[in-house]
């Protein structure tokens, strides 16, 4: 996927246009000196770019360029000393019809192509910033947590945020759950003192995710938050037919940062491990 910005082709007409008026009777002045030079830089960024694959648009603009570069040379400098005398020197004759054929040509075969190409606007979604949920979906994040967030997270965190912007709400879903559950290995870490949250292949769902995070004394919070994604989200999820909808995806969306900060917010929390209450032995 690639960002294309539109106003790119509206000035790449603008320099193109004055061309498409050339004719047998044009004077090689400094008005049309100025304008082939234009057209010679932006038909060249145009080539190199390749801001949408076109084909035909392709080949008409290199004959253009090929026509402009034959009567303009790259190593000619017509803004030496000598400038002028190089413009009057400059080979233009009946070169100036070619070229506004050429002109017209690209422009006909450009917007062709432009007419047939998929183009789509991105909606908003809520308050979220489209450009952000596409390339930085994790700044919803304060940033001393996303400093701390584990590359699994962020992975797809980020995919969610590219889902929920081109309304692909489940695949949203998958990720979100997915992130969260990287942050889940994390916090059990800092309960334990270090150790790993292990889980057999058949245990590896959030009701034993739970579970183990209840065995660990984990806060009565984090563990709410957390019933409440897999009883209403997360479950269903794994059902195949059931879908989220744009609106179900944003609450998600909302309860999987809440829940990812709350247990960073516990994990600033230093854990002291306090000793098991020993039994009383009869005298």
């Amino acid at each position: 996927m690639k960002r294309v910005n539109t106003f790119y082709f509206y000035h790449l007409g603008e320099v193109i246009q004055p061309l498409t008026e050339f004719d047998s009777e044009t004077l090689f002045n400094w008005k049309a000196v100025s304008a082939v030079l234009s057209a010679k830089i932006e038909l060249s960024k145009f080539l190199q770019k390749e801001v949408i694959p076109f084909r035909m648009s392709m080949t008409s603009a290199k004959t253009l360029l090929d026509l402009i570069k034959s009567i303009v040379p790259d190593n000619i400098n017509l803004f030496s000393a000598d400038g002028e005398k190089a413009v009057n020197n400059l080979p233009l004759g009946y070169k100036s019809y070619y070229i506004g054929n050429a002109a017209k040509e690209f422009k006909t075969v450009l917007s062709a192509e432009l007419e047939s190409t998929d183009t789509y606007f991105v909606s908003r979604k809520s308050i979220f910033d489209t450009t952000d949920l596409i390339s930085s979906s994790t700044n919803v994040f304060p940033e001393n947590i996303r400093a701390k967030l584990p590359s699994e997270t962020i992975t797809d965190f980020q995919e969610a945020g590219r889902c929920l912007a081109f309304e692909l709400s489940t695949a949203c879903g998958f990720h979100l759950v997915r992130a969260i559950e990287s942050v889940i290995h994390k916090y059990y870490e800092h309960i334990t003192s270090g150790q790993k949250l292990q889980l057999k292949p058949s245990e590896r769902n959030w009701g034993s995710y739970i579970k183990k995070l209840q065995d660990a004394n984990a806060d009565a919070s984090v563990l709410s938050v957390l019933d409440h994604i897999r009883s209403l989200h997360r479950n269903p999820l794994m059902h195949p037919d059931d879908v989220l909808t744009s609106d179900e995806a944003l609450s998600l969306w909302g309860i999987v940062q809440s829940a990812i900060i709350a247990m960073y917010k516990k994990m600033e929390t230093k854990v002291v491990n306090l000793p098991l209450p020993q039994k009383k032995t009869s005298p």
